[in-house]
């Protein structure tokens, strides 16, 4: 969920409302935060799975005093934060790391059974292959690099597991199902895998700068696989730009659901482009990574950022990820420099000028 419980302060007893019910589901299944960040413990609509009136999660001090003891990770799986929490004995009993990926499996597949008489949304919110890497046994030495390949096949089999529920159960003609990410490629994010060295040529940004943390396109461009053989009946492939946001105005659109627009000011509607009706999607979008960045057709804007010294060490240092972060403005054609190798803010200044304009204009609308 990684949104917050509670208003305030959570002492994480009892209900934990406001959080995913409050916001519109149904019915909710999964972590509080993600796999690296305490309480290490599943939650099921507002409750912590497993706690017991007598025995509730308890929040410790700076001194742990008392905290549940995690399993150790080889140093390849990755790290997580430090345990502060304690009690509630079933609830961490019943999280074992290496069962995430059947469990949250078993819980879609159940959910698709139970509810395929009417349309339903589905959102099923992986923790693959976020770190710490942790697959089940029968995946571990299943790829030739190391827990982030594992971790990986894994991920294909969840993938394969809710797409036969969908078909066993006569959903799949009509069911509208999206695979999607939500930044690039990271291999070295408190862990040194052996995917590392045993990559060769392969790059998982492609031809792309940077990855994770990083505001050149490595870091922003997900390969995205949308699935309705009822509307889509052949393969295509689309370089539209559209982001996650967009998801709401789009499917909005698709469902007739009526919203007011000022709830979603950064949405757009491209269902056409996701669909892959047309390739016209966005014409210009706001990127962020320790600095500000916005495309406009095939420009690429990235701002100055006096934070450069400070974040790029940090990124390169301990990611070694490309930020792209400058003291100087920076602008990429992306039509003929899909890599941002040139940077083109020197030769076209008022092309600069116009973006990080309407850069600004953008984030004014959106946060204020």
């Amino acid at each position: 969920w990684h949104l917050g419980f509670k208003k305030g302060k959570n002492d994480w007893k009892g209900s934990i409302s406001p959080g995913p019910n409050d916001l519109g589901f149904d019915y909710y299944f999964g972590m509080p935060v993600v796999n690296s960040a305490p309480p290490y413990v599943y939650v099921e609509n507002d409750k912590i799975v497993g706690a017991e009136s007598d025995d509730p999660i308890m929040l410790l001090g700076r001194k742990k005093k008392g905290a549940v003891p995690m399993p150790k990770l080889p140093h390849a799986a990755g790290n997580r934060s430090g345990y502060v929490f304690g009690g509630a004995k079933k609830a961490h009993e019943l999280f074992v790391e290496e069962e995430i990926a059947p469990t949250f499996t078993g819980k879609a597949v159940s959910w698709i059974e139970e509810h395929k008489e009417k349309p339903f949304f589905l959102c099923l919110a992986t923790t693959h292959i976020h770190h710490p890497f942790t697959p089940a046994p029968k995946f571990k030495g299943s790829s030739e690099i190391g827990l982030y390949g594992d971790f990986i096949q894994e991920l294909d089999w969840m993938v394969g597991q809710v797409m036969e529920a969908i078909e066993k159960n006569g959903l799949a003609e009509n069911t509208l199902v999206i695979f999607t990410s939500d930044n690039g490629p990271v291999l070295n994010d408190g862990y040194q895998d052996e995917a590392v060295d045993r990559l060769g040529e392969h790059k998982p940004a492609g031809p792309y700068r940077g990855g994770k943390y990083s505001i050149y396109e490595g870091g922003h461009r997900m390969p995205t696989i949308v699935y309705w053989p009822a509307k889509i009946t052949e393969a295509k492939v689309s370089d539209a730009l559209w982001n996650q946001l967009d998801l709401f105005s789009s499917l909005g659109e698709l469902t007739g659901f009526a919203y007011d627009q000022r709830d979603a000011i950064d949405s757009e509607n491209v269902l056409s482009a996701i669909l892959g009706e047309t390739k016209t999607g966005r014409k210009e979008m706001l990127e962020e990574a320790f600095t500000m960045g916005y495309r406009k057709g095939d420009w690429k804007y990235i701002a100055a950022t006096d934070k450069r010294k400070e974040w790029n060490s940090w990124i390169k240092e301990i990611k070694n990820i490309e930020g792209g972060l400058s003291i100087e403005p920076q602008l990429y054609d992306l039509k003929n420099d899909p890599g941002e190798q040139i940077n083109l803010a020197s030769k076209f200044p008022e092309v600069t000028a116009e973006l990080d304009s309407l850069m600004n204009t953008v984030i004014n609308k959106s946060f204020n």
